[in-house]
């Protein structure tokens, strides 16, 4: 399985969802969520890529909130949806969310790039040089990302200079209170709960959080929803051993992601290994 994937719906992956569906396939993959940030334009043509495929496709998304409490301006949740029935993803509900932080996010943006002396224009061109290329959409949402991945003479300026900056601004803006804040996680996992999707906490080893700490933070959102634990990650590879029985003792779902952004990844020998080890894992979903 590999429960965690995007597709160039989301601004910082470059494959479309039919191809990520064929490498998948190639890999061994039978179970697939593609889980892009923030938005479901995804998921209906990766539904219709999937039909007649030797895979089941779990309609999915991640979501971006935040965690005051513990002292988190971010943190990703993983959204599946245990049906299709109903196109459970176009709740109301949801819908409102999503539109929150999208919101927060392009006001963020905003500011960075006024922060990093650069045009709103270049960040278009950037987008239409993806879109020719087959490598976004244009339901992909502006982000800097989008930089990172278009050729290199639509860069304002390199990519390791351009992050460094962004962070640096980042930081400002929030110690100024110009921040957008992100929806808080309790109030995600409710609407998730509302509009029938699991609830993961995705890639607990990036929060930067000691144990002590992430038991807690795992402790305070179960019991506002959350169901799972990404306790298996690819770019991490001794996250199972840490995280399997803490996902267990606290009665998660354990699941699988490898958080690629692309078909090519997907097709490299370490994902097929990362496939492979997944397998016992089927019987909990």
């Amino acid at each position: 399985m590999d429960l965690h994937v995007h597709s160039h719906y989301s601004p910082d992956a470059e494959s479309a969802p039919e191809a990520l569906i064929d490498a998948a396939l190639r890999a061994g993959v039978r179970l697939l969520s593609i889980t892009d940030h923030d938005g479901v334009d995804h998921i209906e043509p990766a539904l219709r890529a999937a039909e007649g495929k030797a895979l089941r496709l779990v309609p999915g998304l991640e979501l971006t909130c935040s965690c005051p409490a513990f002292g988190l301006n971010e943190i990703h949740i993983l959204a599946h949806f245990r049906t299709a029935d109903g196109r459970p993803w176009c709740h109301p509900s949801l819908t409102e969310l999503l539109e929150e932080i999208t919101s927060a996010q392009a006001q963020n943006l905003t500011s960075l790039m006024r922060g990093l002396n650069i045009p709103a224009e270049a960040l278009a061109r950037a987008h239409r040089s993806l879109i020719e290329s087959g490598q976004s959409t244009i339901g992909t949402r502006p982000a800097l990302h989008l930089f990172k991945r278009c050729p290199p003479e639509l860069r304002p300026f390199h990519w390791a200079e351009m992050k460094i900056k962004r962070d640096r601004i980042r930081a400002e803006l929030r110690e100024g209170g110009l921040w957008h804040p992100l929806p808080p996680v309790n109030r995600v996992l409710r609407v998730l709960t509302l509009v029938g999707a699991s609830a993961t906490l995705a890639h607990p080893g990036r929060y930067d959080l000691n144990p002590s700490t992430l038991s807690d933070l795992i402790d305070s959102i179960i019991a506002e929803g959350l169901t799972g634990l990404e306790a298996v990650y690819l770019p991490q590879p001794g996250s199972a051993g840490l995280f399997g029985p803490m996902a267990k003792a606290k009665a998660c779902v354990i699941t699988a992601g490898s958080d690629s952004h692309s078909a090519q990844a997907m097709l490299h020998p370490a994902y097929v290994s990362f496939i492979a080890s997944t397998t016992d894992l089927h019987a909990l979903i």
